[in-house]
C-alpha cells in the first residue's frame, strides 16, 4: 500500500527511530523547529544587538525583540511547512479563511475580558482607578506604540507555543497532552518576571490551554492573536495594572489595588487574581457561541490501523481525537 504524501522508503533501523510510513516523527520535527528558530533568534539579537542596546524606551527595545522572535518562529514553521510537511505555511494555524472575523472579534474579546475581570476586581473593592498617567497627544503615541508591541508579543507568541509545535506534537501524542505541555513551557517563560506569583504562573498556563483550544475550535491562530494582544494591551497600557508583574511606562491610567493578593492579584496584577480562571471560563464559552467548531485539518493524531489482510507493513489513517 502506497504511504502517504511525503513519505519515503528508509532502512529499516534508521525508520524505526527517526521516521515512520508518514514522514519524520513528531518529536523530531519538534527539535528541528525549535533548533531552526533558535538560531534565527540568536542570529537577530546578533545583529539587532545595538538597536535593542541603544534604544532609548522599552517599548522600543521590546518591539525589536519581539520582531526577531516573530522572524525566527516564522521561518522554522515555513521551513517544516514546505520541506518536512509538503504543505503551505497557513496550514499550521495561520489560514487566512476566517481571519477577517476572528482576529477582530479576538481583539475585542481581549479587551472586554480584561476589562471585565477589572470591573469585578473593583466591585469587590480590590482595584481603584484614579486619574490620568499621561496626556494629550502622548496619550495617543503611547497607545499606538504599545498596540503594535503587543500585537507582535501576540504573533510571536502564539507562533511559538500555539503554532506548529501544538500540531507537530499533537499528530505524535494527541491534542490535551500536546495543549498541557506547552501552556506548562508557556507558564514557565514568565517565571523570571518581577512580582509574579503561584497563582499568576497558574493563570498563565489555564490562559495557554484556553487559547490551545480556541485553535482547536476556531480552526485557527487569529482568535487566539487578537485576544492575547488586546488583553496584554488593555493589562499593560489602557489600565496601567502589572503584567505578569512588570509595570509598562506610558500607561494611560493611574491604579492601585488592595486587600488580599489571592483576590486583587497583588504584585502580579489582575492575572494573579483567582477570579481570573472564572473570567476566562467565561469567554471560552462565549467564544464556542460565536463560533462553530471547525477543527483545523492538521491538528490531529496520526494512529495506525492493522489491517487484516493485505501488505505486511500497517498503514497510517488519520484518526480523530477522544471527545473532550
Amino acid at each position: 500500500m502506497d504511504a502517504e504524501p511525503g513519505a519515503f522508503a528508509s532502512p529499516p533501523r534508521i525508520s524505526g527511530i527517526f521516521f515512520s510510513s508518514y514522514g519524520l516523527r513528531s518529536g523530531w520535527r519538534f527539535l528541528l523547529w525549535a533548533a531552526i528558530a533558535a538560531a534565527v533568534i540568536a542570529g537577530g539579537f546578533g545583529v539587532f544587538h545595538g538597536i535593542i542596546g541603544k534604544a532609548t524606551t522599552l517599548p522600543v527595545q521590546l518591539l525589536a525583540i519581539e520582531a526577531v522572535q516573530l522572524a525566527g518562529a516564522f521561518i522554522a514553521t515555513w521551513v517544516l511547512a514546505r520541506f518536512i510537511d509538503r504543505k503551505p505555511v497557513t496550514s499550521f494555524g495561520l489560514a487566512l479563511n476566517g481571519s477577517a472575523t476572528r482576529f477582530p472579534i479576538g481583539l475585542l474579546s481581549g479587551f472586554v475580558s480584561l476589562s471585565f475581570l477589572v470591573g469585578i476586581l473593583a466591585l469587590s473593592h480590590a482595584f481603584t482607578l484614579h486619574c490620568l498617567a499621561i496626556h494629550g497627544w502622548t496619550i495617543l503615541e503611547y497607545a499606538a506604540l504599545w498596540a503594535l508591541v503587543f500585537l507582535l508579543v501576540g504573533l510571536s507568541e502564539e507562533l511559538i507555543t500555539r503554532g506548529y509545535l501544538l500540531f507537530s506534537l499533537t499528530q505524535g501524542i494527541g491534542f490535551w497532552p500536546a495543549a498541557i505541555l506547552l501552556a506548562a513551557l508557556f507558564a514557565a517563560g514568565h517565571i523570571g518576571n518581577p512580582g509574579e506569583n503561584v497563582l499568576g504562573l497558574a493563570a498563565a498556563g489555564f490562559i495557554g490551554l484556553m487559547l490551545a483550544w480556541s485553535l482547536k475550535w476556531t480552526g485557527s491562530l487569529w482568535w487566539a492573536i487578537g485576544f492575547h494582544a488586546a488583553w496584554d494591551w488593555a493589562e499593560s497600557y489602557f489600565y496601567g495594572v502589572p503584567d505578569s508583574g512588570g509595570l509598562a511606562p506610558g500607561h494611560l491610567l493611574v491604579s492601585s489595588h488592595s486587600g488580599p493578593a489571592w483576590l486583587s492579584g497583588g504584585s502580579a496584577g489582575p492575572e494573579g487574581s483567582v477570579l481570573v480562571f472564572v473570567v476566562i471560563a467565561i469567554f471560552a464559552f462565549v467564544l464556542s457561541r460565536i463560533f462553530p467548531s471547525t477543527p483545523p485539518p492538521e491538528l490531529h493524531r496520526l494512529r495506525r490501523q492493522t489491517l487484516a489482510a493485505g501488505p505486511a507493513l500497517p498503514a497510517i489513517t488519520e484518526g480523530t481525537l477522544p471527545p473532550g
